[in-house]
């Protein structure tokens, strides 16, 4: 289960030994290229492709177990003292069967990892420096089929009471929910992908994405509304888990990442489902001829 380093030339494909991963790997890249960077949806990828620190590897593991010890090989490498910033990695992960149509279950994963990751390692002693490692990494899913963002279900609104995670440091949401009045939904910055919303316990507010909200107010289950544009950003073409540098995170100027966000909104809203599927056209071209 070695990874299969690639960098923007082709000579690193070719070197892949295997046709299927050399496949795999030419996809990724494309689609990389093509939807978050050509429409300027991460600048931040950009930066890491022309610096040539944007790496893209291939995981053969078929279950999640394999999966797990693989990430952990590539975490360790991304947080040596030697790696220099903006560094990041795409893992695809094209061999497990249950990953492949089902995103649920994916997403789930990838969520989870890390908090499933530091429960095993507690009782592991030959690896107290993992936990820590694993700390300073934000790991963010890609797949075919990525569907978190909803509208708003059709009863809930301005003012409606509902149970929802709050942001944490480092992206991450809180581990339990808690009880919020909706005040917003329709803020400029994130298009429909958030609301703006209250916590009953402390009075403060922030913006968080509606898949956040998880039962309304006598903690009934809330059903999800349309699937959002947005999710067309996350639809690369092999389930992918992309491991980013908390550091590099951290040194970004909030008030770029707030410009992005709402150029982002923008654009997808304008675009639309059809728009996003023209701009994927040429890659789903580029793969046929490929093949």
């Amino acid at each position: 289960m070695n990874p299969v380093p690639m960098t923007e030339g082709s000579k690193d494909v070719d070197e892949c030994g295997d046709a299927e991963c050399r496949k795999h790997i030419a996809q990724t890249q494309r689609w990389t290229q093509r939807i978050p960077i050509d429409l300027g949806l991460c600048p931040w990828a950009g930066k890491s492709m022309r610096l040539d620190r944007l790496r893209i590897i291939v995981c053969n593991g078929t279950s999640s177990i394999n999966v797990g010890a693989f990430l952990c090989d590539e975490a360790q490498q991304l947080c040596e003292a030697t790696t220099p910033e903006w560094s990041t990695t795409l893992v695809v992960c094209p061999h497990v069967a249950e990953w492949q149509d089902e995103f649920d279950s994916f997403d789930r994963y990838v969520q989870t990892f890390k908090a499933e990751q530091k429960y095993i390692l507690k009782s592991d002693e030959s690896n107290p420096n993992e936990s820590n490692m694993l700390e300073q990494l934000t790991f963010v899913a890609f797949h075919p089929n990525f569907t978190r963002w909803h509208d708003l279900p059709k009863d809930i609104g301005f003012g409606s009471v509902v149970h929802s995670h709050r942001g944490m440091c480092g992206f991450e949401k809180s581990v339990k929910p808690s009880l919020a009045n909706i005040i917003e939904t329709d803020g400029c910055n994130f298009g429909k992908r958030k609301v703006k919303v209250q916590f009953e316990n402390d009075g403060k507010e922030q913006f968080v994405p509606t898949d956040w909200l998880i039962s309304d107010e006598d903690g009934n289950p809330l059903p999800k509304g349309e699937p959002l544009p947005d999710n067309a950003m996350h639809r690369a073409p092999h389930p992918t888990i992309h491991l980013i540098r908390n550091a590099d995170l951290a040194s970004l100027c909030a008030r770029d990442v707030s410009r992005v966000k709402r150029k982002n909104a923008q654009l997808l809203s304008r675009l639309g489902w059809d728009g996003i599927q023209e701009k994927r056209q040429g890659e789903c071209c580029a793969d046929s001829v490929a093949c």
